[in-house]
This record gives C-alpha cells, sequence and structure tokens, in this order.
C-alpha cells in the first residue's frame, strides 16, 4: 500500500472512532435520569438531655489553677515554747471564729515564773514591812535622844527616819508587782 492509501485508512479510521464517541456520549447523557432538586433536612444538634430539680445542688467541677485565699494571717506567738495542742482547723482549708483555741503552749514554765513572781511579791512585801517597821523604831530613838531639845516638833532627817530605804523597799515591791503580772500575761498567752 503506497503512503497515501494508508494515511487515508487512518484517518477515517480516526474520524468513525470520533463518531462514535460523540454518538455514545450523547446516548448516555439522554438515558440519564433527570435530578430532581430537593432542600436537606435541617441538622439535629446532638445533645444529651437530662430532667433537673430544684434546690440544693452539689456540682464538681474539675481544673487546674492556682486557689488564693480571700484573707491570709499569720499566727505569731506573743511567747515561746513548744506547741502541745493544734486546734483541728488548722489546716489548708480550715475553717475558724474569732476567739477559737488555734495552738497552745505548753504552760508549765510559765507557771513556774508565776509561783517565782509570787514569791518574790511576797519577798518584796515582807522586806518593805521590816523597813518601816525599822523606820517607825529609829524616828522613835530619834525622839528619845533628842526629846530635851527646843526643837520637839522637828521631824528627823530623811537618812534617820530611813526614808531613802523605804522608798527603794516601795519601788522593789513595785516591779516585783509588775513581774507577777508580766508572768500572769505570758501564762495566758500560752493559749489562743
Amino acid at each position: 500500500m503506497s503512503l497515501r492509501k494508508k494515511r487515508f485508512v487512518q484517518f477515517g479510521i480516526s474520524v468513525v472512532l470520533i463518531a462514535v464517541g460523540v454518538v455514545s456520549f450523547l446516548l448516555l447523557t439522554a438515558s440519564k435520569p433527570e435530578m430532581k432538586k430537593r432542600t436537606p433536612p435541617a441538622p439535629v444538634p446532638m445533645v444529651r438531655t437530662i430532667q433537673t430539680n430544684s434546690g440544693p445542688q452539689i456540682v464538681y467541677i474539675r481544673g487546674e489553677g492556682t486557689v488564693r485565699p480571700l484573707r491570709e494571717i499569720n499566727l505569731v506567738p506573743e511567747v515561746g515554747g513548744k506547741v502541745v495542742v493544734m486546734s483541728p482547723a488548722l489546716v489548708n482549708g480550715g475553717v475558724f471564729r474569732e476567739g477559737d483555741t488555734l495552738l497552745q503552749i505548753a504552760p508549765v514554765d510559765y507557771e513556774l515564773a508565776v509561783t517565782l513572781a509570787e514569791a518574790k511579791v511576797k519577798d518584796a512585801e515582807s522586806r518593805l514591812e521590816l523597813a518601816e517597821e525599822e523606820a517607825l523604831a529609829a524616828v522613835e530613838e530619834w525622839r528619845l535622844l533628842y526629846s530635851d531639845s527646843s526643837s520637839e516638833n522637828s521631824k528627823p532627817p530623811p537618812l534617820v527616819a530611813k526614808e531613802p530605804q523605804l522608798a527603794a523597799a516601795q519601788a522593789g515591791l513595785e516591779a516585783d508587782k509588775a513581774d507577777l503580772r508580766k508572768a500572769l500575761l505570758n501564762l495566758e498567752r500560752t493559749s489562743g
């Protein structure tokens, strides 16, 4: 076959194949069912419902974060010692009212201090009473010695009347009473 014939046959086969493809396409599109337009149904939300009861409910919330108290206090004892009683409310999240006893310090040392202070007060009272008696005796001796002098109504000198000793004994008694009040106050402060 000549080249020209070959080309003519190839061209003819190509035209026939294209014509068959176009006819097939038209037949397929003509035989397909017609699509009807329709609206999709409304989507239903995925939820779970429960019946509720009115009234107080316990709600558990799980989360992470930092919890800070509304009010924060520092407990500083006014006296030192060993803590022997601690309130059960004194924990993280504990609740207590004003006047509740939170800590109690061992009071033995402070009870002994009160006893010693009371003994010092008694001793100071005794020294004051002794100084007063000695002063009265000294004044009486002075009057006996100087009764015939012209100055009968005059007072004896302060050193003879032992006024400095009386003042020192009185001041010692006041100081010991102040120590007793301080010891009692410290004993009271062991509980609070």
